[in-house]
């Protein structure tokens, strides 16, 4: 990253020599939010390269010290932070979404480089017919066929906390990937593919590190730009790091081409995507790169929910007694907790609920950008002014949540709906949290994740004791660098509640493996 940025200082310097620098932001005058005073020519680096570092503070303060929006400039080019879900669910949900569905401008090499990064798309005709795409295999009557290897990949996810619980944040990984694999190709990765599973997060890790308000030095300097393609390093990098994805992934996509016939009956995102995009080279490379970007974000996303789960209930013993209590009523020690179960667990789901709002995984969201000039509370927008949905200020915001930096469930005991129908409320105020985001770019695949999230939630309290290890300190905010803030490596004690549920875990998982042949894995 420093040899990046050093390079590319370079780049500025040359840029500015070689290229008239305009204005960046045309037109008639406008009207922005208050913020940080920024530089001339600069902007707020400082304040960017402090999101990136240290984002979670920051991302507060800019709610507590400007209100409802604050403005950043990355360069001269307008940054607006959202701090308040009223404000974010106007411009981003409501009445303002059409205007705000688009991608910053600057966004662009990402999606050239990374290509069918749904999440870095312009809002153009290859959107709109890969989001149908992703809504119809995606929704929840096509999901729902799907369900069966979430519960499978719990089962085994719970063999593998009972033989090598002190690898639970590898496990998480291992059940999220293969989750979304069958989703995506009708069948899992054993215990053998494991290393391209560590390899896979691995690139995805450092890939994402890009994803980050201004990682990249073209966020601040869009004037990099019009350099000629080899004075651009970040071309390499985003090459280099496709490159190492698709090598991994291809192989599964070539499988499904070369066994069609045994493939053709299994309900799977790379058959549908055969069967409407064709077999030509050209069509297979957008079918791989859309089927890179599900199982990349719906993978990561999910394994960050699984691990912030494990590190929330470390912290608060007395949450996982009350959820223990709730099982126990309900379900019983003879058998597993199922999907069907979640009516009946309202301390469960609102537990659920609440790991999502007190520890969200990213601490801002994917941006979006005006395509036109937008008025907003007697503030003017330009075009391509970039918004961000500030998740932590939105997640803790006390107008929203009664003492909102207290982990509490019971705060959403009596609320009556799921977080997909929170989500998609007409109402900012019936949101339980806001990470599946906003408008027309909520989340594709939040019916399979919350299926996942809740299988593997309600069975792993079921079947243990979560808790602190005595003299083992666990810091919540201990988190990666990243798009998505994933914790840093922590010890905590998983223990089996009692041999008869062990027991009745084990003989399950062998029962399933004989009826699937996944004998090892």
């Amino acid at each position: 990253m420093l040899i990046l940025q050093a390079i590319c200082v370079g780049a500025v310097i040359l840029g500015c020599c070689w290229i008239k620098v305009t204005k960046a932001v045309p037109g008639a005058p406008f009207s922005l939010p208050k913020g940080p005073q920024p530089f001339p020519f600069f902007g707020n680096l400082w304040t960017i390269y402090t999101l990136n570092s240290s984002p979670r503070e920051l991302c507060r303060r800019f709610k507590a010290q400007y209100g409802d929006m604050t403005t950043v400039w990355m360069g001269s080019w307008p940054t607006v932070f959202l701090n308040s879900p009223q404000v974010a669910h106007e411009l981003l949900h409501k009445a303002g979404a059409p205007y705000t569905a688009s991608r910053p401008m600057h966004n662009r090499v990402r999606h050239e480089k990374l290509p069918d990064r749904i999440v870095v798309s312009p809002a153009n005709l290859d959107f709109r017919e890969q989001r149908k795409m992703y809504n119809t295999i995606l929704s929840k009557p096509a999901s729902a066929a799907f369900h069966k290897s979430s519960d499978l990949e719990s089962l085994l996810m719970l063999e593998y906390l009972i033989n090598e619980s002190s690898s639970f944040l590898f496990h998480c990984e291992r059940f999220a990937v293969n989750v979304v694999f069958q989703v995506m190709y009708g069948r899992r990765l054993g215990r053998e593919e494991d290393h391209e599973i560590a390899a896979l997060y691995e690139i995805w890790k450092k890939m994402y590190l890009y994803f980050l308000p201004g990682a990249c030095i073209f966020d601040v300097f869009p004037v990099l730009l019009r350099l000629p393609q080899w004075l651009q390093p970040w071309n390499w990098i985003f090459s280099i790091l496709k490159r190492r994805e698709a090598s991994i992934e291809r192989k599964y996509f070539e499988e499904v081409k070369r066994e069609a016939a045994a493939f053709q009956n299994l309900d799977c995102f790379a058959n549908k995507l055969r069967e409407k995009k064709g077999s030509d080279s050209a069509d297979d490379e957008v079918s791989m790169n859309m089927l890179a970007m599900l199982l990349g974000a719906g993978s990561d996303t999910t394994s960050a929910m699984m691990q912030l789960f494990f590190k929330s209930m470390a912290l608060h013993p007395e949450k996982v007694a009350m959820a223990h209590a709730e099982l126990d009523n309900v379900v019983g020690s003879k058998r597993l907790p199922v999907y069907e179960d979640a009516q009946n667990l309202p301390y469960i789901c609102a537990l659920i609920k609440e790991v999502h709002r007190w520890a969200p995984i990213a601490v801002v969201g994917i941006p979006h950008a005006t395509t036109k000039v937008l008025s907003y509370r007697g503030y003017t927008f330009p075009t391509g002014t970039i918004l961000f949905p500030n998740i932590p200020a939105l997640n803790m915001d006390d107008r929203q949540y009664a003492d909102p930096c207290t982990f509490e469930p019971l705060r959403f005991i009596e609320d009556g709906q799921d977080s997909v129908s929170s989500a998609r409320s007409n109402s900012y105020e019936d949101r339980d949290h806001f990470n599946y985001g906003f408008g027309r770019r909520f989340c594709p695949g939040v019916h399979v994740a919350e299926h996942a999230i809740f299988i593997a939630v309600s069975r792993i309290l079921w079947a243990f004791n979560l808790e602190q290890i005595p003299g083992c300190q666990i810091h919540m905010h201990e988190e990666r660098r990243g798009l998505l803030k994933k914790p840093k490596p922590f010890k905590m004690s998983i223990a089996p509640r009692n041999q008869q549920k062990s027991a009745l875990i084990l003989r399950q998982i062998r029962r399933e493996k004989g009826h699937m042949g996944l004998d090892g894995s």
